[in-house]
Protein backbone atom coordinates (compact mmCIF):
# COMPACT_ATOMS: atom_id res chain seq x y z
CA UNK A 1 0.00 0.00 0.00
CA UNK A 2 1.40 3.95 -1.36
CA UNK A 3 0.88 5.68 1.93
CA UNK A 4 1.46 10.10 0.72
CA UNK A 5 3.04 12.24 3.60
CA UNK A 6 0.59 15.54 4.03
CA UNK A 7 1.16 18.68 6.39
CA UNK A 8 -2.19 19.17 8.25
CA UNK A 9 -2.40 22.37 6.21
CA UNK A 10 -2.43 20.53 3.12
CA UNK A 11 -5.46 18.66 4.91
CA UNK A 12 -7.84 21.28 5.48
CA UNK A 13 -9.84 23.32 3.19
CA UNK A 14 -9.40 26.72 4.01
CA UNK A 15 -11.54 28.30 1.98
CA UNK A 16 -14.79 26.44 3.20
CA UNK A 17 -13.19 27.10 6.56
CA UNK A 18 -12.72 30.96 6.25
CA UNK A 19 -17.35 30.88 5.85
CA UNK A 20 -18.03 29.79 9.44
CA UNK A 21 -15.39 32.29 11.25
CA UNK A 22 -16.96 35.01 13.83
CA UNK A 23 -20.23 33.08 13.66
CA UNK A 24 -19.96 31.30 17.24
CA UNK A 25 -22.84 31.98 20.17
CA UNK A 26 -21.62 32.96 23.47
CA UNK A 27 -22.62 30.87 26.30
CA UNK A 28 -25.31 33.47 27.64
CA UNK A 29 -26.86 32.92 24.45
CA UNK A 30 -27.71 29.22 24.58
CA UNK A 31 -31.06 27.46 25.24
CA UNK A 32 -32.07 24.52 27.05
CA UNK A 33 -34.24 23.59 24.17
CA UNK A 34 -34.42 24.98 20.51
CA UNK A 35 -34.39 23.78 16.77
CA UNK A 36 -30.48 23.31 16.37
CA UNK A 37 -27.62 21.65 18.91
CA UNK A 38 -24.77 24.07 19.41
CA UNK A 39 -21.32 22.44 19.66
CA UNK A 40 -18.47 23.92 20.97
CA UNK A 41 -15.11 23.40 22.70
CA UNK A 42 -16.56 21.56 25.40
CA UNK A 43 -16.03 17.81 26.46
CA UNK A 44 -20.24 16.96 25.50
CA UNK A 45 -20.87 16.51 22.10
CA UNK A 46 -23.54 19.17 22.07
CA UNK A 47 -23.63 22.02 25.12
CA UNK A 48 -27.18 23.57 23.90
CA UNK A 49 -29.52 24.99 21.68
CA UNK A 50 -30.51 27.91 19.54
CA UNK A 51 -33.38 28.86 16.72
CA UNK A 52 -30.74 31.13 15.04
CA UNK A 53 -30.59 29.85 11.39
CA UNK A 54 -27.74 32.11 10.69
CA UNK A 55 -25.84 30.68 12.96
CA UNK A 56 -26.22 27.01 11.44
CA UNK A 57 -23.48 24.99 9.80
CA UNK A 58 -25.28 22.56 7.47
CA UNK A 59 -23.32 19.58 7.24
CA UNK A 60 -23.36 17.48 3.78
CA UNK A 61 -20.32 16.19 4.46
CA UNK A 62 -18.43 15.16 8.26
CA UNK A 63 -16.34 17.66 9.51
CA UNK A 64 -14.18 17.89 12.76
CA UNK A 65 -14.52 20.22 15.54
CA UNK A 66 -11.28 21.15 17.91
CA UNK A 67 -11.36 23.06 21.39
CA UNK A 68 -8.81 25.80 20.63
CA UNK A 69 -8.13 25.57 24.40
CA UNK A 70 -9.86 22.15 25.67
CA UNK A 71 -7.82 19.67 22.79
CA UNK A 72 -11.27 18.16 22.24
CA UNK A 73 -12.15 16.80 18.78
CA UNK A 74 -15.47 15.79 17.76
CA UNK A 75 -16.33 14.00 14.64
CA UNK A 76 -19.85 16.19 13.78
CA UNK A 77 -21.87 14.72 10.37
CA UNK A 78 -24.97 16.51 11.55
CA UNK A 79 -26.43 20.30 11.15
CA UNK A 80 -25.35 22.38 14.25
CA UNK A 81 -24.27 26.10 15.08
CA UNK A 82 -20.84 26.45 16.65
CA UNK A 83 -20.23 27.95 20.63
CA UNK A 84 -17.83 30.71 20.23
CA UNK A 85 -14.64 30.96 22.33
CA UNK A 86 -12.25 28.21 21.21
CA UNK A 87 -14.43 26.30 18.80
CA UNK A 88 -12.55 25.46 15.74
CA UNK A 89 -14.04 23.88 12.90
CA UNK A 90 -11.90 22.18 10.60
CA UNK A 91 -13.17 20.94 6.79
CA UNK A 92 -11.17 18.33 5.49
CA UNK A 93 -9.73 18.11 2.39
CA UNK A 94 -11.94 15.71 1.12
CA UNK A 95 -9.67 14.86 -2.25
CA UNK A 96 -7.12 13.99 -0.47
CA UNK A 97 -8.49 12.22 3.11
CA UNK A 98 -11.35 10.49 4.32
CA UNK A 99 -13.19 12.79 7.06
CA UNK A 100 -13.35 9.72 9.38
CA UNK A 101 -9.82 8.94 9.30
CA UNK A 102 -8.53 12.33 9.82
CA UNK A 103 -10.62 12.49 12.93
CA UNK A 104 -9.28 9.79 14.33
CA UNK A 105 -5.45 10.76 13.26
CA UNK A 106 -6.00 14.01 14.82
CA UNK A 107 -7.44 12.91 18.08
CA UNK A 108 -5.18 10.35 18.28
CA UNK A 109 -2.19 12.58 18.03
CA UNK A 110 0.19 13.86 20.84
CA UNK A 111 -0.87 17.74 21.09
CA UNK A 112 1.21 19.71 24.12
CA UNK A 113 -0.75 20.82 26.68
CA UNK A 114 -0.39 24.72 27.31
CA UNK A 115 -3.02 25.14 29.44
CA UNK A 116 -5.68 27.18 28.81
CA UNK A 117 -3.40 28.92 25.98
CA UNK A 118 -4.53 28.34 22.44
CA UNK A 119 -3.59 24.66 21.15
CA UNK A 120 -4.13 25.10 17.33
CA UNK A 121 -1.27 26.34 16.44
CA UNK A 122 0.43 22.77 16.98
CA UNK A 123 -1.87 20.71 14.44
CA UNK A 124 -0.44 23.20 12.38
CA UNK A 125 3.09 21.32 12.95
CA UNK A 126 1.49 18.08 12.34
CA UNK A 127 2.15 15.35 9.26
CA UNK A 128 0.52 12.44 8.05
CA UNK A 129 0.90 9.17 6.07
CA UNK A 130 -1.99 8.14 4.49
CA UNK A 131 -2.89 5.81 1.24
CA UNK A 132 -3.64 7.18 -2.03
CA UNK A 133 -6.34 4.50 -2.47
CA UNK A 134 -9.79 6.10 -0.93
CA UNK A 135 -11.39 2.97 -0.46
CA UNK A 136 -7.57 2.00 1.39
CA UNK A 137 -8.40 4.53 3.76
CA UNK A 138 -12.21 4.03 4.18
CA UNK A 139 -11.39 0.39 5.46
CA UNK A 140 -8.60 1.79 7.66
CA UNK A 141 -10.84 4.13 9.27
CA UNK A 142 -13.35 1.04 10.20
CA UNK A 143 -10.27 -0.92 11.34
CA UNK A 144 -9.09 1.86 13.65
CA UNK A 145 -12.52 3.03 14.64
CA UNK A 146 -13.71 -0.60 16.06
CA UNK A 147 -9.88 -0.90 17.85
CA UNK A 148 -10.24 2.78 19.57
CA UNK A 149 -13.57 2.50 20.54
CA UNK A 150 -12.43 -0.80 22.69
CA UNK A 151 -9.47 1.12 23.34
CA UNK A 152 -11.97 4.48 24.73
CA UNK A 153 -14.00 2.28 26.75
CA UNK A 154 -10.89 0.46 28.61
CA UNK A 155 -9.81 4.04 29.24
CA UNK A 156 -13.23 5.33 30.70
CA UNK A 157 -13.80 2.45 32.85
CA UNK A 158 -10.00 2.96 33.95
CA UNK A 159 -11.04 6.57 34.73
CA UNK A 160 -13.85 5.64 36.89
CA UNK A 161 -11.60 2.95 38.72
CA UNK A 162 -9.50 6.27 39.33
CA UNK A 163 -12.25 8.38 40.59
CA UNK A 164 -13.52 5.72 43.07
CA UNK A 165 -9.86 5.49 44.30
CA UNK A 166 -9.61 8.94 45.34
CA UNK A 167 -13.33 9.79 46.78
CA UNK A 168 -11.82 6.60 49.23
CA UNK A 169 -9.96 8.90 51.30
CA UNK A 170 -13.27 11.36 51.51
CA UNK A 171 -15.02 8.91 52.56
CA UNK A 172 -12.98 7.27 55.32
CA UNK A 173 -12.37 11.00 57.03
CA UNK A 174 -16.23 10.63 57.20
CA UNK A 175 -16.66 7.74 58.94
CA UNK A 176 -13.85 9.10 61.35
CA UNK A 177 -15.78 12.60 62.38
CA UNK A 178 -19.21 11.57 61.57
CA UNK A 179 -20.46 14.20 63.76
CA UNK A 180 -21.13 17.96 62.29
CA UNK A 181 -22.42 21.04 64.10
CA UNK A 182 -25.51 20.37 65.90
CA UNK A 183 -25.66 16.21 66.67
CA UNK A 184 -25.99 15.32 69.88
CA UNK A 185 -22.55 13.34 70.55
CA UNK A 186 -22.38 9.57 72.14
CA UNK A 187 -20.75 9.07 74.96
CA UNK A 188 -16.92 8.68 74.87
CA UNK A 189 -17.27 12.47 72.54
CA UNK A 190 -16.57 15.56 72.87
CA UNK A 191 -16.74 18.93 70.89
CA UNK A 192 -13.23 20.45 71.34
CA UNK A 193 -11.57 23.78 70.16
CA UNK A 194 -8.80 23.40 67.36
CA UNK A 195 -6.99 25.60 69.89
CA UNK A 196 -6.82 22.99 72.34
CA UNK A 197 -4.96 20.64 69.80
CA UNK A 198 -2.31 22.84 68.34
CA UNK A 199 -0.98 26.20 67.75
CA UNK A 200 1.39 28.55 65.70
CA UNK A 201 5.37 27.93 65.12
CA UNK A 202 6.35 31.27 64.03
CA UNK A 203 10.04 30.44 64.31
CA UNK A 204 11.81 32.51 61.34
CA UNK A 205 14.96 31.83 59.53
CA UNK A 206 15.92 34.97 57.73
CA UNK A 207 18.08 35.33 54.35
CA UNK A 208 21.42 36.24 56.22
CA UNK A 209 21.57 33.35 58.74
CA UNK A 210 23.66 30.40 57.93
CA UNK A 211 20.64 28.33 58.78
CA UNK A 212 18.65 29.73 56.05
CA UNK A 213 21.47 28.29 53.41
CA UNK A 214 21.58 24.94 54.46
CA UNK A 215 17.77 23.73 55.34
CA UNK A 216 15.99 22.52 52.45
CA UNK A 217 12.74 24.49 51.22
CA UNK A 218 9.62 23.35 51.08
CA UNK A 219 6.87 25.05 49.23
CA UNK A 220 3.40 25.06 48.54
CA UNK A 221 3.77 23.43 45.35
CA UNK A 222 5.90 20.59 46.93
CA UNK A 223 2.95 19.82 48.96
CA UNK A 224 0.46 17.64 46.74
CA UNK A 225 -3.68 18.32 47.90
CA UNK A 226 -5.14 15.65 49.67
CA UNK A 227 -2.96 13.28 49.72
CA UNK A 228 -0.14 14.48 52.43
CA UNK A 229 2.71 14.07 49.83
CA UNK A 230 5.78 15.71 48.75
CA UNK A 231 6.60 16.23 45.25
CA UNK A 232 10.12 17.54 43.86
CA UNK A 233 8.15 20.30 41.88
CA UNK A 234 11.02 22.66 40.84
CA UNK A 235 11.17 26.33 40.66
CA UNK A 236 13.32 29.21 42.58
CA UNK A 237 12.94 29.29 47.11
CA UNK A 238 11.90 32.87 47.95
CA UNK A 239 15.13 35.11 48.80
CA UNK A 240 12.94 36.24 51.57
CA UNK A 241 11.81 34.99 54.96
CA UNK A 242 10.90 31.40 55.67
CA UNK A 243 9.59 29.57 58.47
CA UNK A 244 11.78 26.83 60.07
CA UNK A 245 9.91 23.71 60.97
CA UNK A 246 11.14 20.58 62.02
CA UNK A 247 10.12 16.59 62.44
CA UNK A 248 7.06 17.35 64.93
CA UNK A 249 5.78 19.70 63.17
CA UNK A 250 2.40 20.35 60.48
CA UNK A 251 3.05 22.30 57.66
CA UNK A 252 -0.40 23.55 56.78
CA UNK A 253 -1.18 25.32 53.14
CA UNK A 254 -2.79 28.47 54.50
CA UNK A 255 -3.56 29.65 50.58
CA UNK A 256 -6.35 28.60 48.97
CA UNK A 257 -7.45 26.19 51.58
CA UNK A 258 -9.76 24.14 50.03
CA UNK A 259 -6.58 22.87 48.38
CA UNK A 260 -5.93 20.51 51.06
CA UNK A 261 -2.55 20.21 51.46
CA UNK A 262 -0.88 19.11 55.05
CA UNK A 263 2.41 17.83 54.58
CA UNK A 264 4.56 15.86 57.91
CA UNK A 265 7.72 16.88 57.27
CA UNK A 266 10.57 13.98 58.06
CA UNK A 267 12.96 16.79 59.54
CA UNK A 268 14.13 20.05 59.67
CA UNK A 269 13.56 22.43 56.72
CA UNK A 270 12.06 26.24 55.72
CA UNK A 271 9.02 26.81 54.26
CA UNK A 272 7.79 29.39 52.32
CA UNK A 273 5.43 31.89 54.55
CA UNK A 274 2.12 30.32 52.85
CA UNK A 275 2.64 26.90 54.40
CA UNK A 276 2.76 27.36 57.87
CA UNK A 277 4.06 25.08 60.60
CA UNK A 278 1.94 24.01 63.34
CA UNK A 279 2.13 22.25 66.73
CA UNK A 280 0.16 19.72 68.45
CA UNK A 281 -0.84 20.35 72.27
CA UNK A 282 -1.77 18.63 74.78
CA UNK A 283 -0.46 15.79 73.95
CA UNK A 284 -2.39 15.04 70.71
CA UNK A 285 0.12 13.41 67.89
CA UNK A 286 0.52 15.34 64.47
CA UNK A 287 -1.30 12.49 62.52
CA UNK A 288 -4.57 13.44 64.26
CA UNK A 289 -4.25 16.49 63.75
CA UNK A 290 -3.63 15.99 59.93
CA UNK A 291 -6.60 14.11 59.68
CA UNK A 292 -8.50 16.90 61.27
CA UNK A 293 -7.22 19.16 59.23
CA UNK A 294 -8.24 17.38 55.54
CA UNK A 295 -11.97 16.47 57.42
CA UNK A 296 -14.12 17.92 55.41
CA UNK A 297 -16.16 19.66 58.57
CA UNK A 298 -12.74 21.61 59.09
CA UNK A 299 -11.71 22.15 55.24
CA UNK A 300 -15.56 23.55 55.24
CA UNK A 301 -15.12 25.95 57.82
CA UNK A 302 -11.89 27.23 56.86
CA UNK A 303 -13.23 27.93 53.33
CA UNK A 304 -16.26 29.79 54.47
CA UNK A 305 -13.83 31.89 57.02
CA UNK A 306 -11.04 32.48 54.78
CA UNK A 307 -9.60 36.35 53.70
CA UNK A 308 -9.12 37.43 49.61
CA UNK A 309 -11.31 37.28 46.51
CA UNK A 310 -9.24 35.77 43.98
CA UNK A 311 -6.40 34.45 46.34
CA UNK A 312 -8.32 33.34 49.54
CA UNK A 313 -6.27 32.11 52.61
CA UNK A 314 -7.53 30.54 56.26
CA UNK A 315 -7.96 32.78 58.77
CA UNK A 316 -5.66 31.17 61.42
CA UNK A 317 -7.62 32.67 64.41
CA UNK A 318 -10.73 31.76 63.30
CA UNK A 319 -9.85 28.26 62.24
CA UNK A 320 -8.67 28.12 66.07
CA UNK A 321 -11.43 29.04 67.45
CA UNK A 322 -13.17 26.25 65.32
CA UNK A 323 -14.97 23.54 67.46
CA UNK A 324 -14.67 20.06 66.26
CA UNK A 325 -16.52 16.63 67.45
CA UNK A 326 -13.78 14.12 68.62
CA UNK A 327 -13.33 11.09 71.32
CA UNK A 328 -12.56 12.59 75.16
CA UNK A 329 -9.66 10.00 75.00
CA UNK A 330 -6.43 11.50 73.94
CA UNK A 331 -4.91 7.93 73.22
CA UNK A 332 -8.06 7.00 70.79
CA UNK A 333 -7.48 10.06 69.00
CA UNK A 334 -3.89 9.38 68.07
CA UNK A 335 -4.90 5.91 67.57
CA UNK A 336 -7.12 6.78 64.93
CA UNK A 337 -4.63 9.24 63.23
CA UNK A 338 -2.22 6.16 62.81
CA UNK A 339 -5.35 4.10 61.04
CA UNK A 340 -5.92 7.27 59.09
CA UNK A 341 -2.28 7.50 58.19
CA UNK A 342 -2.01 4.00 56.99
CA UNK A 343 -5.37 3.91 55.12
CA UNK A 344 -4.16 7.17 53.05
CA UNK A 345 -0.33 5.43 52.26
CA UNK A 346 -2.78 2.06 51.25
CA UNK A 347 -5.01 4.64 48.96
CA UNK A 348 -1.59 6.69 47.70
CA UNK A 349 -0.45 3.40 46.42
CA UNK A 350 -3.88 2.20 45.12
CA UNK A 351 -4.29 5.42 43.11
CA UNK A 352 -0.20 4.78 41.51
CA UNK A 353 -1.49 2.09 40.23
CA UNK A 354 -4.55 2.86 39.03
CA UNK A 355 -2.63 5.90 37.35
CA UNK A 356 -0.20 3.47 35.85
CA UNK A 357 -2.82 1.08 34.50
CA UNK A 358 -4.46 4.60 33.02
CA UNK A 359 -1.51 5.72 31.24
CA UNK A 360 -1.22 1.94 29.52
CA UNK A 361 -4.29 2.48 28.48
CA UNK A 362 -3.66 6.06 26.70
CA UNK A 363 -0.73 4.73 25.10
CA UNK A 364 -2.53 2.58 23.55
CA UNK A 365 -3.77 4.15 20.45
CA UNK A 366 -0.32 5.24 19.31
CA UNK A 367 0.32 2.12 19.13
CA UNK A 368 -2.66 0.54 17.47
CA UNK A 369 -2.09 3.75 14.71
CA UNK A 370 1.85 2.26 14.44
CA UNK A 371 0.85 -1.11 14.19
CA UNK A 372 -2.10 -0.45 11.56
CA UNK A 373 -0.41 1.53 8.99
CA UNK A 374 2.65 -1.26 9.11
CA UNK A 375 0.61 -3.61 8.26
CA UNK A 376 -1.04 -1.76 5.15
CA UNK A 377 2.18 -0.66 4.53
CA UNK A 378 4.15 -4.19 4.27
Amino acid sequence: MELKSYSFEKLIDKKTESKFKGIGLLTNQYLKEGKYPIVDQGKALTNGFTNDHTKLITVEKPIIIFGDHTRIFKFIDFDFAPGADGTKVIVPNYKLINAKLFYLLLKNSKIPNDGYGRHYKHLKELEFEIPSDFKKQEQLSEVLSNKLTSVEEMRQAALKQKEAIEALQGALLREVFPYKEGDVLPIGWKWEKLEKIFEEVKNQVLPYEDDFKTLPFVGLENVVSHTRQYTDEEYNPPASNCFKFDETNILYGKLRPYLNKVYLPPGKGKSSMELIPLKTKNNYSREFLAALLQSEAVIGDTVKFSTGGRMPRADLKKLKKLEVAIPSDVSICNELGITVSNKIKEIIDLNKKSLTQLEAIEALPVAILREVFEFNKN
